[in-house]
């Protein structure tokens, strides 16, 4: 038993079968309960390959641009444990779930450094113009240009942006009242054991936990401006190489196309 020191708790002049108060300052804690502070964690934690499914998928999907993507990899996990702390229940909330995603190069020709068979005096300067003022995944007819390395630094913006979200999404969710600590109250049965106060949160907090990633998940993807800003040194430099390629090879200037 962990005997603690704090504040009297409200009308708790008796011994009770799961918190024993003894002279209106002391407090015994059960075996499986601990004291401590509430906090509320959402973290997207190890990022994994892409599934080449997921990759056909894309790229048969006219509303994505098809060079890569981000999504959940495996079911969201949280945990709710009530910690003891001033005559209260106070709540530590930990959730987590694996990211799939980066570039599908299956999806795309290979354009930049060391990578030019796929360009051409006819493409090159509407790939050059996507690099630098658009998503970076560029198509022509029915064919995709794109570099793999600004392609994954691209779905990193995403991941970061994720990240953002769910750290403000966190800050939101500690002030809900699921997640307000709960008084400690003799005439309630209920909050008289870590475990009961548990169970009596734990569904609405795994609730507004799901609410929160899905919300975090759908925005993080959407924000292509975000994601090529993080990306857009990596394909600047891959739009100049092409560049310093095709003037090389004498190609006529992009300027000679409205560029």
């Amino acid at each position: 038993m962990a005997e603690l020191y704090g504040p009297a708790c409200i009308g708790s002049n008796r011994d009770d079968p799961y918190i024993v108060k003894e002279f209106l300052v002391n407090v015994v804690l059960p075996d499986e309960c601990e004291e401590g502070l509430g906090s509320v964690q959402l973290v997207a934690d190890k990022l994994h390959s892409p599934d080449p499914c997921w990759c056909e998928q894309i790229r048969n999907d006219p509303n994505s641009p098809g060079c890569g993507y981000i999504y959940w990899w495996g079911n969201l996990t949280s945990s709710v444990e009530a910690v003891y702390h001033g005559c209260r229940w106070e709540f530590r909330v930990l959730a987590f779930s694996d990211i799939q995603g980066g570039a599908c190069p299956e999806n795309y020709k290979e354009v930049g450094v060391g990578s030019y068979n796929n360009l051409t005096p006819q493409n090159y300067c509407t790939i050059v113009h996507g690099m630098r003022f658009g998503s970076g995944c560029v198509k022509i007819g029915n064919d995709l240009f794109c570099n793999t390395t600004c392609a994954n630094k691209h779905e990193e913006g995403h991941i970061q942006r994720l990240r953002e979200h769910l750290l403000q999404a966190a800050e939101d969710l500690a002030t809900m009242d699921c997640f307000m600590p709960m008084e400690i109250t003799c005439q309630d049965s209920g909050t008289l054991h870590c475990e009961l106060a548990e169970n009596r949160r734990a569904w609405y907090i795994q609730y507004e936990v799901e609410r929160a990633f899905t919300e975090a998940m759908r925005a993080a993807r959407s924000d292509e401006l975000y994601a090529y800003g993080y990306a857009l040194d990596c394909f600047l430099a891959v739009a100049h190489a092409i560049c310093d390629y095709a003037s090389e090879n004498n190609w006529p200037s992009c300027a000679d196309s409205n560029f």
